[in-house]
């Protein structure tokens, strides 16, 4: 069984011009998406293992311990304690938890690992520390002073050791243009279950080209980076949710194997916006059951906007047919597009922005029946939505037909020229459903 999981990371071959797709076998089936969350042991005694949001992941990568020059491991980011109660937390939520060795800036401990002398050392021991442990699989993150004959050896012992211990186990490991050619990465490639390119800065899709170009898509899986700090001219570039987004629609819609983020430490809090789109694309966000629509204050919602606001329109337009995707909280490509179906069906411009028109439209969109004071229920609660995104009515959205809803619909009712007397009817719906 092939298990290698490549990682191409940070610095980038910029290439002139387009690149030829890789010409490979197909794999022998697809499974489903991976989202892989780097976990720095120097950041788990201030978020614990138990504190984490699982739900955007469907792996965790604990981050790391280093190889010795003499083949042996130095534990130079964890505790003792650390990995039992990493692989403990991961497991309860169902989660893949894997282990990380090596850093940028111990390429030259692997270099002296890696001999002839040294090799068979550092396999015993990294398959020994992972099994004695119960993590599902090993990274190795070799970056600089890379010896690519040693490299290409330690992938092969270390792939087939694992097999022999346990033939489900992961081997994945980060190579960077810089450091490692995709002709090497190709080689070690063939070994693999899927390769991830840590296409973390901007220009990114020139280091996606440069591993495609010789690795099939399918075994490849696009990086996401999250830090929002360091040097003006080495940014990262994922620091919106749009660019979080923009990439795994780039893995889905370009059958890429997953995404992978650096790094959980990196993240402001377990509520930062860039990871709905990762809760997207793993499947984990709530279906429309459980999205309120009641927001009181409707704002406009523009392309690439993303916040707990845009899952109520995303499920306004699962309702009307338009859409079919997630309550992402990203108002992505096909969202966008979903809007502007669903204001040409109703008479509106097309921008693909849901300003109170298109807010109005939504919320009012079902059954017209007759609503006068005193009545309540469904029709009566969608009246009062659409109220409150058309004029600011300030409802409380109970269901109930009372003397504030009349006052509302008589404003309504005047400020659109509409015959006035508090009666939802036939013009008065349909004034709100085509979104007036």
């Amino acid at each position: 069984m092939s298990r290698l999981l490549i990682a191409a990371g940070a610095a980038l071959a910029m290439l002139a011009g387009p690149v030829p797709a890789a010409q490979a076998e197909p794999s022998a089936a697809a499974s489903s998406p991976v989202s892989l969350g780097y976990y720095p042991g120097w950041i788990q005694d201030e978020l614990r293992p138990a504190d984490i949001d699982y739900s955007p992941w469907t792996h965790i990568m604990h981050f790391g311990i280093y190889p010795n020059p003499d083949g042996s491991l130095g534990w130079d980011n964890m505790e003792p304690e650390y990995p039992a109660e990493a692989i403990e937390a991961a497991h309860s939520a169902g989660k893949q938890i894997n282990l990380v060795i090596g850093s940028y800036g111990v390429g030259q401990r692997f270099a002296g690992a890696t001999t002839a002398e040294n090799r068979s050392r550092l396999v015993a021991n990294i398959v020994d520390v992972t099994t004695s442990h119960g993590y599902d699989g090993v990274e190795i993150d070799w970056e600089e002073n890379m010896v690519d004959s040693q490299y290409i050896a330690l992938m092969r012992e270390l792939d087939d050791a694992l097999a022999e211990a346990d033939p489900e186990l992961e081997l994945t490991t980060d190579v960077i243009t810089a450091y490692v050619s995709p002709e090497t990465a190709k080689t070690v490639s063939a070994e693999s279950d899927w390769v991830n390119v840590m296409s973390y800065f901007d220009g990114w899709q020139q280091e996606m080209s440069a591993y495609r170009a010789v690795i099939p898509a399918e075994k490849l899986a696009v990086g996401i980076g999250l830090y929002q700090g360091g040097d003006e001219g080495d940014p990262y570039h994922d620091v919106t949710p749009q660019r979080v987004a923009a990439k795994t629609a780039y893995a889905t819609d370009g059958g890429y194997r997953g995404v992978l983020s650096w790094a959980l430490q990196h993240l402001d809090g377990q509520d930062d916006p860039r990871l709905w789109p990762l809760r997207a694309y793993t499947g984990s966000v709530p279906d429309c059951p459980g999205v309120s629509l009641d927001l009181g204050n409707y704002p406009v919602l523009r392309a690439g906007d993303a916040g707990a606001e845009v899952a109520p329109a995303q499920c306004l337009l699962r309702e009307s047919g338009q859409y079919s995707g997630a309550a992402s909280r990203v108002l992505d490509e096909p969202t966008v597009a979903a809007v502007r179906g669903f204001q040409g069906e109703v008479g509106l411009s097309a921008t693909g922005e849901v300003d109170s028109h298109t807010w109005t439209a939504l919320l009012s969109a079902g059954s017209t029946p007759l609503l006068r004071e005193g009545d309540s229920g469904a029709a009566v609660a969608r009246v009062q939505r659409a109220l409150n995104a058309a004029r600011s009515a300030g409802l409380t959205v109970d269901g109930v037909f009372g003397p504030n809803t009349r006052s509302a619909v008589r404003g309504y009712q005047s400020s659109r020229g509409l015959g006035v007397d508090g009666i939802v009817g036939p013009n008065t719906w349909a004034a709100l459903q085509s979104g007036k």
